[in-house]
């Protein structure tokens, strides 16, 4: 056995006790909360708060490090000035993501019926007082819109992941668009998030080694967690968009697309920058051909990429 395996298995025989105590300890305290705190508005607020102090205490345990920057460069962290109560969109890698995001802003989650009923995940989202949403069920896309603008009326914001999938990081999938009508129903700007994770055990991210990270297909949960519990550590980056009011757009489906196009084109920015490994560099530059230029405004990139986007719901 290698001197990097043993640590592996040292870093994930220390790590596994001290997670199970923070997902027992997040748990009891979620159901305790659901249970003296009866006002639906209080009790989001209190989960929300409860949610960021365990995220952050995984943060730590896992030794992620995140740089966090607006997207005109600015490295401020207070990006909730103008409004407390928005509707975040992301990419989606990992389930990962929701740690990181959660320790950085107070929020609610929307998620998939089939996290719902996964093993440990499952537990975790319910206690976490999640939204479920049954994408495969389009009689219940008005009744799930309703839900999450009323979390965002009771003064939470929410975190919503609308490419409905994660994936490997090469690029971020075209967006679902029914959720984002949930931001006019409330009448909530759209705070529009790219995430990357950009070093992994010290060394660049790249398609040999980002797997380690992200979660996606059929891959299995508790292998691939275990082996996340191994790593040493991790380097995350977040990029912050404009926010997008509602009322500037004729309906949500161009509030979608727009918030698509300014994550997607933060994100192969943050992609085609010096932070990643050439291999991952020349992937993305190899599509410029197709896809235009990463770098082009928002304008542009409506242009040359708005067929593709149209043929998603």
């Amino acid at each position: 056995m290698t001197l990097r395996s043993t640590c592996r298995i040292v870093l994930i025989m220390i790590r596994m006790p001290m997670f199970l105590g923070v997902f027992l300890n997040f748990f009891v305290g979620g159901v305790t909360i659901k249970l003296l705190v009866k006002d639906p508005r209080s009790f989001q607020s209190y989960i929300a708060r409860w949610i960021q102090l365990h995220a952050k205490i995984i943060r730590l345990i896992l030794n992620i490090r995140i740089t966090v920057g607006g997207g005109n460069g600015d490295s401020s962290l207070d990006f909730r000035a103008k409004h407390d109560v928005v509707l975040f969109v992301s990419n989606h890698l990992s389930y990962l993501d929701a740690v990181v995001l959660a320790s950085l802003w107070p929020m609610l989650f929307v998620t998939s019926v089939e996290v719902k009923e996964t093993l440990f995940l499952g537990h975790l989202a319910r206690a976490s007082g999640s939204l479920f949403v049954e994408r495969r069920n389009r009689s219940r896309v008005s009744e799930e819109v309703g839900a999450i603008a009323s979390a965002m009326l009771n003064g939470c914001s929410v975190m919503v992941f609308p490419e409905a999938t994660s994936s490997n990081g090469e690029d971020v999938l075209p967006f679902k668009k029914s959720m984002f009508a949930s931001a006019v129903l409330a009448g909530v700007p759209v705070r529009p998030l790219s995430l990357a994770y950009t070093h992994i055990n010290g060394a660049t991210s790249n398609r040999h080694n980002r797997d380690l990270v992200c979660w996606y297909g059929r891959m299995e949960f508790l292998g691939h967690f275990l082996g996340l519990l191994g790593l040493t550590g991790l380097k995350s980056k977040i990029q912050v968009g404009e926010d997008l009011e509602p009322n500037m757009f004729p309906e949500h489906s161009k509030l979608a697309e727009a918030s698509w196009i300014r994550i997607r084109t933060m994100y192969r920015t943050m992609l085609s920058g010096a932070e990643l490994s050439p291999d991952v560099r020349t992937k993305h530059d190899q599509s410029k051909d197709r896809l235009g230029n990463p770098f082009a405004d928002a304008a542009s990139l409506r242009e040359l990429e708005s067929n593709q986007f149209s043929s998603f719901v």
